[in-house]
């Protein structure tokens, strides 16, 4: 989830971002509007999705708050130029629901703190295997590593992708982080002989 608009921010408010998709091959990326000030998105308010689909999508997503609070959300995909745009005038919180979601996020810093920094290192360690095994594939590296490195890699990425299918939502920060360590203790070498 990525905070764009933060609470207290100056209206009119114009925020443009770009998303693309999480891992190879996805055809297509959703856009989930939340309202709140939780870190998990379950705990906000809902104000809207949309989907745009492409080959290797890049979406610009453009968040636009109006002087009467009306938030007007357009996402293009760039490689297709298919534009979608929708307007959020209903469902929004009122002042008390807001300061009640305030008050309760306050109330809830200190475990959604745990779970951010347990996510992102649930992610960094995704995004490494994944990193890692795009690398396998090329044909320089089959070409230039010895085939028993190449081996040992390919069998520590799948290893680390197999715990974390398993553990993901029991895993703990430190966790993740030892199977992050572990990973690259194997990599670092190969790639230094390979770069080398």
């Amino acid at each position: 989830m990525t905070t764009l608009i933060k609470r207290n921010s100056t209206v009119p408010a114009k925020i443009t971002e770009t998303f693309s998709t999480f891992a190879d091959n996805q055809s297509g990326v959703l856009v989930k509007l939340f309202e709140g000030e939780q870190i998990m998105s379950h705990g906000n308010n809902l104000l809207g999705k949309f989907n745009l689909d492409g080959d290797h999508p890049q979406v610009n997503v453009c968040f636009d708050i109006d002087d009467n609070g009306i938030l007007n959300v357009s996402g293009l995909e760039e490689s297709t130029g298919e534009e979608i745009t929708i307007t959020i005038d209903k469902g929004r919180l009122s002042q008390y629901e807001i300061e009640d979601m305030v008050n309760e996020a306050e109330k809830y810093k200190a475990e959604d703190d745990v779970i951010k920094n347990c996510v992102k290192a649930k992610n960094d360690l995704e995004i490494y295997c994944f990193s890692l095994r795009s690398y396998t594939t090329e044909v320089e590296f089959k070409a230039r590593v010895p085939e028993e490195d190449k081996t040992a890699l390919i069998d520590a990425i799948h290893d680390a992708i197999t715990w974390l299918d398993a553990n993901h939502q029991t895993a703990k920060k430190e966790d993740f982080e030892e199977r992050h360590k572990a990973l690259t203790g194997i990599a670092n070498p190969i790639f230094s002989a390979f770069y080398n």
